[in-house]
């Protein structure tokens, strides 16, 4: 008897483990979900009266910069920026915590301003 009582117990913690997991997953699909639910239209970015050029400028421990897909760390990155590469901006949105993101042009994304500097002479200081 003491067996079956043994193979009952370790079917309910087997059990109890598949439903942490199944629980564990559920959450994981709605934070994902939730994430994708949040674009970049529901921001209202201050357009520049003429495109701006700015240069990747990560700080000196990173070697890249993020292009995300909304003006956020929340949001997937689309692309990364080598040092130095040069970007067009057409407007400046900020995230809900306030920091200012550079919209880049076509719909290539959003890049946080304080990784780019503006390109001598493209009047991006505005």
């Amino acid at each position: 008897m003491p067996s079956a009582a043994r193979t009952s117990s370790e079917s309910s913690a087997s059990a109890a483990l598949k439903i942490c997991s199944v629980i564990a997953l559920l959450a994981y699909v709605w934070f994902q979900a939730h994430a994708a639910i949040q674009k970049p239209a529901d921001v209202s970015p201050d357009t520049f009266l003429a495109p701006q050029t700015f240069v990747a400028a990560p700080p000196r421990d990173l070697p890249r910069v993020n292009v995300r897909a909304g003006p956020g760390l929340n949001f997937p990155i689309k692309e990364s920026l080598k040092r130095g590469t040069r970007v067009i901006g057409v407007a400046r949105a900020h995230a809900a915590d306030g920091k200012a993101w550079i919209v880049l042009a076509a719909d290539r994304g959003y890049v946080r301003e304080s990784v780019l500097a503006p390109q001598s002479g493209s009047g991006a200081s505005q």
